[in-house]
Formats: C-alpha cells, structure tokens, sequence
C-alpha cells in the first residue's frame, strides 16, 4: 500500500523525536523498535485483510506508540496516546480516528487485552519480535535497557527465568501471528529452556566444587590448632639435638684437647729415652687432631648474606623464620615481609615447614661429622693403646 500525508507527516514528526531528544538509554525501545512495530503492523493488517483506513490508524498508532518514553518508561503509554492526540488535532485530523488511535496506543500496556480486532492487530505487532529469529538479541538490549533506566540488576538465570515465564504467557492473538510467529516463539521457548536447564547445572557444579573447597577449608582450620602443635614440639626436639649434639662436640674437643697437651708435653720430655714409643705417640696426637676437626665441622655455623628482596617474598622463596635469611635487611623491608607472609597461610606454613627441613638438614650433617669424630676417636685410641703395648715390649726385649 502507498504511504498516506498524514502517516507520512507522523513518521517524520516521530523521526524528528528521535533525533532531537535524548534517547541514549533507550537500548530496546530505540527508533529500530518503532519501524519493526510500524512493518509489523502492515504485515499484520495486509494479513488480516484489513481495509485502508484501519491500516493507517495502525501505522499511525505504532510509530506514536513509544514516544511516551523521552518523558518516562512509567505509564509511557497514556504519554504517547496525549503526544499523538495533541499532534492529529493540531492536524486536524477526524476526531473520531483520534480516539481509535488512543486506544491502539493505550492496549500496548502490559497486562491489557484487546477489545476489537483492530486492538488485536495492534498488541501483536508490538511483540512480534518474541516470535522471531532475532528475539534473543532484542531480549539482551531489553536486559540492558532495564539496567540502565530502572536500575535493576538480574543475574543471568533470573532474567532467564523471567524470560520464559513471560513467554509462556504471551499469546498472539490474530490467527495471522499464530500460523507465522507462533513455531519460531515456541522454538525460542524450547531454546530458553535449555540454557537455563545448562546455567542450573554450571551453577550446581560450581556450587558442589565450592561446597567441597569449603569443606576443605573447613577441615584445614580445624586441624590448625593440632598443626601448631606439631610444629612446636618437632621444632623443640630439633633445637633439644643440635644442643646434645653441640655438648657431645665441645665433650670431644675438650677431651682430645686435654690429650694433645699431655701427649705433647710428655714426647717433649721423653723424646729422647725411648725413642721406639715415639710412633704410638704420634699417631695417638694424629687421631686426636683428627677427632677435634670432625666435632669442630660438626658445631661450624653455615653463613647466609642475610638479605632477602620483595620478589623473593612475592614469589614465597623467603624463608623469614631464620635470623641468617635477613639479618643484613633492613626493619621495614622485615616487616613489610613478615606481614605479608602471616596474611598468606600458605605461605606461612611454608616457610614453618621449610624451616623445619632446613633444620633437619643441619641436624643430619652434625650428627654425620659427629660420628665421624667418635669413630675415629674410639679406633684411635684402641689402635693408640695396641701400639703402646706393642712397642713397650719391643723395647723391654732390646
């Protein structure tokens, strides 16, 4: 059908709206949802067999259907229907056809039914996006539109769930609709179904994942306090060994130095009288030097350039428990790395756990060099004695 003056008047009376007012939050009801009401509506009309006169009242109406938003999206429709009658009468257009006009305007409310065909037609096209292929896109900006303008805030399963409900009770009323939109509205029932059957199961899933975590959360902070004390109690042990091990070495060293003295002062004097004891004499001095070298490596302190960086603390490779790891650092940087380690128990225990090992690890290499020191200790001087005897009776025989 060819475009009548006064459609043509009221498509650039609504176009001039558009551009001149402010529309940029009008996601969904922007001037593309206007044209596709207006389309709809002569495909609709064309369908229906509609007369010439009924179709312009229709387009009329659908492009002065949304014009109520540039005031507000509350009650916009009774703001359109005042919009438009106060442009068809500044037009002198047939009063009569106004008031028909109104009402095609004012049953576009949600929740309000159709009183005649023409109202029929009319309520069809303005939601004749939700029988088509591009429904989800529409229905994303219309989200966003409800974001921006109202404020409200759905999570995705609950814009989805209010998707469907209102889809389910939609129904088009012109038997036009239900042969043409109606498969491709039920299709995007089908379509909504599935995502939020997927979206419940992601949401399960995630949420039995966060229930385990959370469990294990729950079981690790009940299991600190007993942690702790495990800590406690090794590390004391520990520190119990490397003090008996320090004593057995200092025992060690007096001990062989106490020989060495005698030995030496005794071969000093007597070096000369009987020669022959001369051999176990020095070998005994020989194992005794050898016995204070092993119980002296035993007790030697290992040394660290006791600086640590802040990568070595964001990174969790500073142990901050040692006085050897940061003695040469200066009290902020200390601080700064002993508060991020408490804020991380991770790393916390880490480092309790390192410095346990690392302990180990001393303990292990005192108690090797140790008892290197009391074996040869032991065979030296059993070897020092059999000696003696040996060469005393060479000597008393010559």
């Amino acid at each position: 059908m060819e475009q009548t003056v006064m459609v043509k008047k009221v498509e650039d009376f609504v176009f001039e709206l558009f551009k001149s007012s402010d529309n940029s939050n009008l996601l969904f009801h922007d001037y593309k949802h206007t044209y596709d009401v207006v389309s709809a509506a002569i495909e609709i009309g064309k369908g229906s067999d509609l007369s010439e006169d009924d179709l312009e009242l229709l387009q009329i109406a659908a492009w002065f259907h949304d014009t109520g938003y540039f005031q507000s999206p509350k009650g916009h429709e009774k703001i359109s229907a005042e919009i438009a009658v106060k442009f068809l009468k500044s037009e002198n257009f047939d009063p009569k056809k106004i008031e028909k006009i109104k009402a095609l305007i004012e049953v576009t409310e949600i929740g309000k039914k159709p009183q005649n065909h023409l109202e029929e037609v009319m309520c069809d096209a303005d939601l004749q996006n939700l029988g088509t292929s591009d429904y989800k896109n529409r229905a994303n900006l219309l989200r966003d539109e409800a974001l921006t303008i109202h404020g409200k805030q759905l999570d995705e399963l609950a814009w989805l769930e209010w998707e469907l409900k209102f889809l389910n009770e939609h129904k088009y009323y012109t038997r036009y609709m239900k042969l043409n939109y109606n498969p491709i509205k039920n299709n995007n029932i089908v379509q909504l179904k599935q995502e939020i059957k997927k979206l419940k199961d992601k949401n399960e899933e995630s949420l039995s994942k966060s229930n385990i975590e959370s469990e294990k959360v729950n079981a690790y902070e009940s299991f600190l306090p007993g942690m702790e004390y495990m800590f406690r109690e090794v590390l004391r042990d520990h520190i119990s060994l490397s003090v008996i091990a320090d004593n057995k070495a200092n025992l060690i060293l007096s001990v062989n130095a106490i020989i060495i003295s005698i030995t030496i002062s005794v071969l000093i004097q007597n070096y000369d009288v009987n020669p022959t004891l001369n051999i176990p004499t020095v070998f005994l001095l020989l194992v005794s030097v050898l016995t204070m070298v092993f119980a002296a490596l035993s007790t030697k302190p290992s040394k660290n350039n006791g600086k640590f960086t802040k990568e070595d603390v964001l990174n969790k490779k500073a142990n901050l428990l040692f006085f050897g790891n940061y003695h040469n650092t200066s009290f902020e940087l200390f601080e700064w790395g002993i508060k991020e380690m408490m804020n991380d128990k991770d790393y916390l225990y880490h480092t309790m756990i390192k410095d346990l090992h690392s302990i180990g690890k001393v303990l292990n290499k005192k108690y090797h060099f140790l008892r290197i020191a009391y074996l040869l200790f032991l065979y030296g001087i059993t070897i020092s004695v059999v000696l003696f005897m040996i060469f005393m009776a060479y000597a008393s025989r010559a």
